[in-house]
């Protein structure tokens, strides 16, 4: 640490004899500011010690301290000579002067080899210790500003978002691509909070339909946001940052407002129509907001009956019984529960006859490649075969094809559908033309011949 200013040496991490975290960004400011219109480039490297940290639930508090000790210096050691070196809250962070960005392979690799060679506890005990180290060259990619913070924030969004990820990579460098994504991230997490207010969202309806006589039996109520800053902002986006900033819960009270108001005039058309509304995590592990669903839904107007709720797998089995709970009372008051994009989690047949529910979907990517893939065939029609034994119904997701229609009711025995080839998610009135369009017969079982494309699909599936 030959590069530190004398003044720092007062402001050392006692355990570790590092700087503080506010001494090392102190530090880095002032190399930041000193060097910001030069074209020296500098490197920020951490090692990120939540793997050590991990351990304290089968090391004693003075073996983990040693290995935290002698993992640092095992970083240190490692690094050039004019490294800056300070301790973080989950990680320790350097900065390097003047780093030649073609020599970062060379040094991660020298880091990562040091770290291969097991540590000795002193109750002889062994262990290897595999830190993930997170790097990002500056300036490099950030741009250029008079404001040091905001590159020490962006920085630290970096780091945060290194920390979430669930890669198994072992060093991660911030490149462009990942800023923008980071900046677009916190821009939406900024925007969202006031979108609802400013009349930024929209609903929008994806028929649901028998596919054995084309009558829709209802809709999936689906939200959608422009922003006048990030234009049309896509759900994949936006759902996860709703969650993550608190939003979700307001959002998902709007959709079922706006679907109460489109069960106004569906059911002047067809009274048994049903709208469905996804819950989230933290909708389902709210027991307020489940109250407030109670409340708006017998004020509705409407029958429970008329509204269904839809869960993925992922988030009914985070926390089994909380969902349970949530979701028999909405059950209880007569509304149902479908579980949406089944395939992709670990439900069992045990599992799945212990949950309210009433509906089976069956994951788009399966339908996707039914008519290329026997296997998802097979997949298919399991899954269909075991939501009628547990007496639910079973909607295809993501039909996009007459041929994956006609195979998943003629040859899968699947009855329900939803998908493009049925109609993209659209405004209320397009739904209500639509609506008022679609035939209006009994519901039939019974098969018909089927056609002779569809044979030679099958066909060549199985010969293949």
């Amino acid at each position: 640490m030959s590069w530190l200013d004398n003044s720092m040496h007062n402001e050392l991490d006692t355990e570790l004899n590092v700087l503080t975290r506010s001494a090392f960004f102190k530090q880095l400011k002032t190399h930041y500011r000193a060097t910001k219109h030069t074209q020296q480039q500098s490197l920020f490297i951490a090692m990120e010690y939540e793997c050590i940290s991990q351990l304290r639930s089968v090391l004693n508090v003075d073996n983990v301290t040693y290995l935290l000790k002698r993992s640092v210096q095992i970083f240190q050691d490692n690094l050039p000579d004019n490294a800056v070196v300070g301790r973080s809250l989950k990680e320790i962070n350097a900065f390097l002067p003047d780093f030649d960005e073609s020599q970062l392979d060379q040094l991660i690799e020298c880091l990562q080899s040091a770290f291969n060679v097991p540590i000795v506890l002193p109750n002889g005990q062994i262990l290897e210790v595999k830190p993930k180290l997170i790097s990002a060259m500056f300036p490099g990619v950030f741009d250029r500003t008079d404001n040091a913070d905001r590159i020490i924030n962006q920085m630290a969004m970096f780091l945060g978002y290194c920390d979430q990820t669930n890669s198994t990579s072992q060093h991660f460098h911030l490149d462009k691509s990942t800023l923008n994504y980071l900046n677009h991230r916190v821009a939406i997490d900024r925007l969202i909070l006031g979108a609802q207010a400013n009349d930024e969202f929209k609903v929008v309806y994806q028929p649901k339909v028998n596919i054995s006589n084309g009558v829709i039996i209802g809709a999936e109520a689906l939200i959608r946001w422009e922003s006048p800053e990030l234009g049309w902002v896509s759900p994949l986006q936006f759902i996860e940052r709703a969650e993550f900033t608190g939003m979700i819960q307001p959002m998902s009270l709007f959709v079922l407002h706006q679907s109460i108001q489109a069960l106004d005039h569906c059911r002047e058309i067809d009274d048994k129509f049903i709208v469905s509304i996804n819950l989230s995590a933290s909708c389902i592990e709210s027991n307020y907001f489940v109250d407030e669903l109670e409340y708006y839904i017998l004020n509705s107007g409407h029958p429970a009956a008329c509204f269904e709720f839809e869960v993925t797998e992922s988030v009914a089995i985070k926390n089994y019984q909380v969902a349970h709970h949530a979701l028999q009372r909405l059950r209880d008051l007569g509304c149902r529960i479908a579980l949406d994009d089944f395939g992709t989690g670990h439900s069992s047949l045990a599992w799945l006859s212990k949950m309210p529910l009433d509906t089976l979907k069956i994951d788009r990517r399966f339908i996707v490649n039914m008519l290329h893939s026997v296997a998802d065939i097979q997949v298919v029609k399991t899954i269909v075969a075991l939501g009628h034994a547990c007496g639910l119904d079973v909607i295809a997701e993501g039909i996009e094809e007459k041929q994956q229609a006609d195979l998943a009711y003629l040859e899968l025995n699947c009855l329900y559908a939803q998908g493009y080839l049925f109609g993209k998610p659209m405004a209320l009135s397009d739904l209500l033309v639509k609506l008022s369009d679609a035939p209006v017969q009994s519901r039939s079982n019974q098969k018909v011949k089927i056609s002779s494309t569809l044979c030679d699909v099958l066909h060549c599936l199985r010969l293949s």
